[in-house]
């Protein structure tokens, strides 16, 4: 019996991968002359970020330290979260589950970054738990991420339900010991993401799944 779902914020609730190709794609363009595919970007979402800024520093060789590129990029750029808005369906979505399950937010951003987007899309108070990169010792696809949004919900993992963009949401979703659902995005959609349990276009399908598999 599914009692928790577990949302992950970036591509998955909030549509910030077009924004953070246009950002990533400015960034290299300026500094190099080159261009970042779609598909190349779309295979980098879902890791840390300084794991996702050090692949490209190494691919295009960027003469610049992790932490000088986040510096630039905080001062050049607006925050993906909050120029990007809602995901098609997301708030219907939680306002439909709210009554019914238990809600965490589990996301490698900041906590101070996902706070502040909560905030500003007015979906904050759906979240019964979050949980942020601030807060982990081992990010996604390491389980501890998951395992703790279930824990802080009072839930057994087998209770809980992952809704993901990203490969690497997915394989912590796995190691966790719970089902997966992914959600389909223009970029994450270029990435292995064959053990999913289910993948569904949009999160509009997902209440109707999600009831589909309490029958069960």
């Amino acid at each position: 019996m599914i009692r928790g779902i577990i949302f992950d914020m970036d591509g998955t609730i909030i549509d910030t991968n077009p924004y953070i190709y246009e950002l990533w794609n400015d960034f290299v363009f300026k500094k190099t002359g080159q261009k970042i595919s779609k598909i190349d970007l779309g295979q980098q979402l879902g890791k840390s970020g300084d794991d996702f800024v050090s692949y490209f520093i190494k691919k295009f060789g960027i003469d610049m330290e992790i932490s000088d590129i986040w510096d630039h990029i905080h001062k050049t750029y607006e925050a993906p979260h909050l120029v990007s808005g809602l995901k098609k369906g997301a708030k219907k979505v939680l306002n439909e589950f709210s009554n019914k399950y238990k809600i965490a937010l589990a996301t490698g951003a900041l906590r101070s970054f996902a706070l502040t987007a909560l905030n500003e899309y007015k979906i904050i108070n759906y979240f019964d738990y979050i949980i942020s990169g601030s807060d982990i010792k081992k990010g996604k696809p390491a389980p501890e991420m998951f395992l703790n949004a279930a824990k802080g919900l009072g839930l057994k993992p087998s209770e809980c339900v992952v809704i993901e963009d990203a490969r690497l949401g997915l394989l912590a979703a796995n190691a966790a010991g719970m089902k997966c659902i992914m959600v389909e995005d223009e970029f994450t959609k270029y990435q292995d993401h064959s053990l999913a349990d289910f993948k569904i276009e949009s999160l509009e399908v997902l209440p109707n799944l999600i009831y589909e598999l309490n029958k069960i």
